[in-house]
């Protein structure tokens, strides 16, 4: 059976993506310990990139769209690109 990639060549639209908030994140945990110090874990070894693209859906024809783009990668299986 062939492997189906799991990134599809395409962009966000750019009109909806303009305007969003968000960016890189991280997961790090912070332990602190009994002497009083702190320890910390990095939960991913690469950031992540999180965006809320809300701001940019104007019309009914913008969600119309969003949705439309979603429904094509399947909500999260398929990734895609975003211009930030």
């Amino acid at each position: 059976m062939p492997l189906i990639p799991a990134f599809h060549e395409i962009r966000f639209p750019t009109n909806i993506a303009f305007g969003s908030s968000g960016g890189p994140e991280r997961r790090t945990e912070v332990v602190t310990l009994g002497s009083g110090g702190e320890r910390r874990n990095a939960r991913w070894a690469e950031s992540r990139r999180r965006y809320d693209a809300g701001y940019g859906v104007r019309s009914l024809a913008d969600l119309h769209q969003v949705i439309a783009f979603f429904e094509e990668r399947r909500g999260k299986l398929f990734g895609f690109r975003w211009h930030d």
